[in-house]
């Protein structure tokens, strides 16, 4: 009989269907395309803005290195802006920026130069730090604080 299965012992059992009719599988990759539709956006923008947090602070740590390194050294410390995706501390090698990020041509200052005793000489302002759809702002005050905003 259709539908059932007969064993050697002749019992009969109802057969069971096994794997997926090709109607369920388009509605379940239906489903899925529509869910990476509207999470991918989500995903891209979310990595963006970490990318820019992540760089934003590393500028930060930095800029506290260089008053560091003035107050260690004795010594006048300058960090400056080499273009707008690149940055360099005294005669360091230069740090590059990630892909995507850049300065904002609208930052205050192009160098900063902290005194042998910690405050800042020469730039006390705003580097900021874009990408496609947002902005972060290190700041620089005269005294040498560094914040990001």
């Amino acid at each position: 009989p259709r539908g059932q299965i007969v064993h050697r012992n002749g019992i009969r059992k109802a057969a069971v269907p096994r794997g997926f009719t090709l109607l369920e599988l388009v509605i379940v990759a239906t489903l899925a395309a529509a869910l990476l539709a509207v999470a991918a956006p989500r995903v891209v923008a979310y990595r963006e803005h970490m990318a820019l947090d992540s760089v934003a602070h590393e500028l930060a740590r930095d800029l506290g290195r260089a008053r560091v390194e003035a107050i260690k050294r004795n010594e006048a410390v300058t960090l400056r802006r080499l273009a707008d995706t690149a940055y360099q501390i005294r005669a360091d090698p230069a740090r590059r920026l990630p892909p995507g990020v850049k300065f904002n041509t609208a930052s205050t200052v192009d160098s900063v130069r902290f005194a042998a005793f910690g405050p800042v000489i020469i730039g006390a302002g705003a580097w900021n730090l874009t990408t496609a759809h947002s902005s972060r702002v290190v700041t620089v005050r005269a005294s040498g604080q560094v914040g990001v905003q």
